[in-house]
């Protein structure tokens, strides 16, 4: 999914708080300055095209009562996608496994190194079962057709 840079800076803002967030809200946490309500309206519409936020409900602001917006997906999800995205040409000149190890630490191997390379271990065999068995059923398939 193709994200710009303001979509992923307003959800940035939304992410820093727990709370669902009013548009003037989202103007008011913006460190840069660059967006307005009208700027902000745009690409907070373009972001529930995408899926990616949703209203959660009302609440007045001054005489104004207005609509509060929440995300629909955790930033660790944007950023696999937008790594994902972006490595995608890389990636035709590597192999997965390559791209992997070149970046695991080589030097200064800590604890949390050891817990991480733990986790892919078990990322690696969940992957393996899911296409065996991803395999087996189109295996079926075929036999059925």
């Amino acid at each position: 999914m193709k994200i710009t840079k303001r979509e992923l800076d307003v959800l940035q803002i939304m992410w820093e708080t727990d709370e669902s967030l009013m548009v003037s809200e989202i103007v008011k946490r913006d460190k840069t300055g660059s967006n307005t309500i009208y700027s902000v309206q745009r690409i907070i519409k373009r972001l529930m095209d995408k899926g990616l936020v949703a209203v959660d409900g009302f609440a007045q602001n001054k005489k104004v009562v207005g609509r509060k917006f929440k995300t629909l997906i955790k930033s660790e999800d944007i950023a696999l996608d937008l790594i994902n995205d972006r490595l995608q040409g890389l990636i035709n000149n590597f192999s997965t496994s390559h791209l992997i190890a070149a970046l695991l630490p080589k030097d200064n191997i800590d604890e949390n190194t050891w817990i991480e390379l733990d986790e892919l271990e078990k990322m690696i065999q969940e992957r393996k079962k899911e296409i065996l068995i991803n395999q087996s059923k189109n295996q079926d398939d075929t036999s059925n057709n």
